[in-house]
């Protein structure tokens, strides 16, 4: 099994909640979700399916592979999905690292 986060743009119609429940229906018992995470309701740069705003979501998933073909077809079948992107999480983690400041040198001209 393999970690992943499913980016969603789901029409902000009401349906959210419906749509959340047939992604965690698709994945099945050998799936899991991680977390769910809402970054609420944003208007969109270009209508989509004549949508001009959109609900946004962010699912931490871990499932097996043969799971990524069903995601895929469930999210394009689904009216109310505007958009999903599917990433494969890596192994490596990821450190911040701050930069260091930049030191200015004051050049005095003659």
């Amino acid at each position: 099994m393999s970690d992943y986060n499913l980016i969603l743009l789901v029409k902000s119609d009401g349906k959210e909640k419906e749509t959340l429940e047939l992604v965690k229906k698709s994945l099945g018992s050998q799936s899991t979700i991680a977390e769910i995470a809402e970054w609420g309701v944003k208007e969109l740069a270009y209508p989509i399916k004549k949508q001009t705003s959109a609900a946004y979501y962010s699912l931490a998933l871990s499932l097996p592979s043969d799971k990524i073909q069903i995601i895929d077809q469930t999210m394009r079948v689904n009216d109310n999905v505007l958009r999903h992107l599917l990433l494969k999480k890596e192994g490596k983690k990821v450190e911040v690292v701050e930069k260091p400041k930049k030191t200015v040198k004051k050049v005095m001209k003659k």
